[in-house]
């Protein structure tokens, strides 16, 4: 980027070159990035004087032994908790009392319920009895969940990139710059840079936003320029789309060929995945694996739900809390391989036993037929009735009910298969089956939202008397055991790579969306970060820990903020005297034109990278202001050098010259200091807390909401 603004009819955004951007960060990229250190390699006394000696520790191994899955027999009659009968009752709405308690079931749950690593082939030992399932990250290698603050520093640099390659020698003639060789390099090395940028985070969209935003800006001055032809324009415009649309999405493509490519074997999070993605993963045990193709009474099962990153059918000993429905055994979906996902599938007037008897002939389930699923490990049938659902209005809950399979009429569902005729079989992953009440008629789905910590944050299942055809209402049989019946492959289940791209970047969003906050874990909010206002404690939490904290160096974040306000007073005050007017030198009107044109830039990048998080319900944290700051930073720089070049140009030329080296100077030298102040924040530090008044560390603590 030259000294000086220039036209341009190329493949910049607008017509005039950006000076402060690359000026700005040369002189204090060492502050403004700070925060993006891929680790504490500092040497510096006060760094030294603060770490503690290193101490060697050894972590112990988990070890994860895999097992054959055993089925036991149904376990005898016993009934760890009293069931409370629930035909008749009205359906009206219990709300619990406040500070009201849960009272867990007495006696063991048999039942495994954690994340394992494998299929149902391998897993890990058990874990205590009594102990429920809990929720598990979605694994590392689909990254919904939230990345660690490394993430932000190959972010930080392709999102400069691709900001930068886009003014690179904005000012040459038109004649000459577009077309050229070097012409294509810088445009084909701006998309490069905006896969990169989608390929480290989404929030890389924001920049591909600000791309577009201003590509569709410079088209549209090329579209005024009459000495331009239409086919000329007809070129640029060609040029973009292969360059910034076309070019980033066939490398990003790419990128998640590789990906699938690498990381194709199973692990804990295989249930976010549909039954047909799960088969292509080494180790799962649906990947070349051999089933009976057509679903039979008496077989053991596991039931899917159909909608993106939905959850199996799932039970386990704990109970309903007293308030919520009735209080009888919960019914969820989890998200993960689990022995308490187990059902076996009944007729509704018969005893199972029967079906598995060797001299009993098979008798397969039809479409339309009315069935009894009773839950493997607790014996307990599926069942609804018209108590609200816990968290659904309008929906009806669905627990497990009986001993030993027997229960009442609320049991009964019928399974009807989307676009069968009645009488046809039911085909294991391949159909899609509905199950609905026959006592009241409501279907039985996934309501996508997570119960509180009583139903351990597992997933509402409900009976919706409303009838959609929609995912949540829609389930496949994945897991069928039955050795009375023949096995056939499901090789021709798996996907093509454009199913699983997409399946992959719904489950990716969804978790992402659904993050919420760990216990005891400091979030912020958006209004939080611009006046640095919380950060973020990485290790320890008292006096004798070695603790590490992120905070924004106070000095460039507030001067980033106050600046923000001196851009747009300026800002206001040159389009004021443009607009009425006022006569300005050419060196005056040269800075105004950068002021706005480019900073108006870095401007829409701030906004563009900073609001959308207030529109966003997930959980958040500090961290995620790194990109905007960026820009608030680049716009530092513009403001400044323009405002010291105004302050110099009112001055004779000798006095101009020193109070734009010495104001320069002066900003450079303030945001070096302050990084040396507040270094130790980030390299480490040990001793007491910054609140104790004794603390070397007192004097850094400006606001009293850093803890440090």
């Amino acid at each position: 980027m030259g000294g000086r603004a220039g036209q341009s009819r190329g493949a910049g955004w607008g017509r005039r070159e950006v000076t402060g951007p690359r000026r700005f960060l040369s002189r204090c990229a060492g502050s403004v990035l700070w925060h993006f250190r891929p680790g504490s390699c500092l040497t510096s006394p006060a760094a030294a004087a603060l770490r503690p000696p290193a101490r060697r520790t050894t972590t112990p191994t988990m070890p994860c032994e895999g097992t054959r899955l055993r089925f036991p027999p149904c376990p005898t009659a016993r009934t760890p908790f009293p069931l409370v009968p629930c035909a008749g009752m009205p359906g009206r709405r219990h709300l619990p009392r406040v500070g009201a308690r849960m009272t867990l079931a007495a006696g063991c749950c048999q039942a495994e319920s954690g994340p394992r690593c494998g299929g149902l082939r391998q897993r890990r030992p058990r874990r205590p009895a009594g102990e429920p399932s809990r929720p598990s990250p979605l694994p590392r290698a689909w990254a919904p969940l939230e990345a660690p603050v490394g993430v932000w520093a190959p972010l930080a640099f392709v999102t400069l990139l691709s900001f930068a390659s886009r003014f690179y020698r904005l000012s040459e003639p038109p004649h000459v710059w577009p077309f050229s060789a070097s012409w294509w390099f810088w445009l084909s090395l701006t998309g490069i840079n905006l896969a990169g940028a989608i390929g480290v985070k989404f929030v890389g969209l924001f920049v591909v936003l600000l791309v577009g935003l201003n590509t569709v800006y410079d088209l549209w001055e090329l579209l005024g320029d009459l000495s331009l032809s239409l086919v000329t324009l007809g070129k640029h415009l060609l040029a973009r789309v292969f360059c910034l649309i076309l070019l980033p999405l066939a490398l990003y493509t790419a990128q998640f060929a590789v990906h699938f490519a690498v990381l194709n074997k199973s692990g804990p999070g295989d249930g976010f995945f549909s039954s047909a993605f799960q088969s292509r993963l080494i180790g799962n045990n649906l990947h070349n694996v051999s089933v009976p193709e057509h679903l039979a009474y008496g077989s053991v099962i596991t039931m899917k739900n159909l909608r993106m990153a939905g959850g199996y059918l799932h039970s386990h000993w704990h109970l309903y809390p007293e308030g919520v429905g009735a209080r009888q055994q919960q019914v969820t979906a989890y998200l993960h391989k689990d022995l308490n996902n187990l059902w076996v599938i009944k007729k509704h007037d018969s005893n199972t036993a029967d079906h598995l008897d060797p001299s009993y002939s098979v008798e397969f389930v039809r479409h339309g037929d009315v069935i009894r699923l009773e839950h493997k490990e607790t014996s307990r049938n599926l069942h609804s009735h018209q108590h609200e659902a816990p968290m659904t209005r309008k929906h009806f809950q669905v627990t497990g009910y009986g001993i030993n399979g027997t229960g009442d009429a609320n049991d009964f569902w019928r399974i009807e298969v989307v676009g069968r005729k009645a009488g046809k079989r039911i085909k294991v992953l391949r159909s899609q089956i509905r199950l609905t009440h026959l006592a009241t008629g409501c279907i039985l789905g996934s309501s996508g939202k997570t119960l509180p910590k009583w139903g351990w944050e597992q997933v509402e299942v409900t009976c919706t008397p409303y009838v959609k055809e929609t995912p949540n209402a829609l389930w496949n049989v994945e897991d069928h055991i039955n050795p009375k019946l023949p096995n056939i492959s499901l090789d021709v289940l798996k996907p093509s790579f454009p199913e699983i791209l997409l399946e992959s970047h719904m489950v990716m969003i969804r978790g992402n969306s659904g993050l919420k906050p760990k216990e005891n874990e400091v979030t912020s909010k958006p209004w939080h970060w611009p006046i640095n206002y919380q950060g973020l404690r990485f290790s320890g939490v008292n006096e004798t820990d070695y603790r590490v904290y992120l905070l924004g160096n106070p000095v460039v974040w507030w001067l980033n903020l106050v600046t923000i306000g001196l851009y747009l007073l300026m800002a206001t005050c040159a389009i004021v005297a443009m607009k009425r007017g006022v006569q300005l030198t050419a060196e005056f009107k040269e800075l105004s034109e950068v002021l706005l044109h480019s900073g108006g830039k870095i401007m829409l990048g701030w906004l563009l990278h900073y609001l959308p998080f207030f529109m966003m319900g997930r959980v958040l944290y500090f961290h995620h202001y790194f990109p905007a700051m960026l820009f608030s930073s680049m716009l530092t720089g513009i403001t400044w050098d323009t405002l010291l070049k105004f302050c110099a140009g009112r001055l004779s030329c000798s006095m101009g010259r020193r109070v734009y080296t010495y104001g320069t100077l002066a900003l450079m030298l303030l945001i070096v200091y302050s990084f040396y102040l507040f270094h130790p924040l980030s390299y480490g530090m040990v001793g007491p807390m910054a609140s104790d008044p004794n603390s070397p560390m007192a004097g850094l603590r400006w606001l009293e909401s850093w803890e440090f």
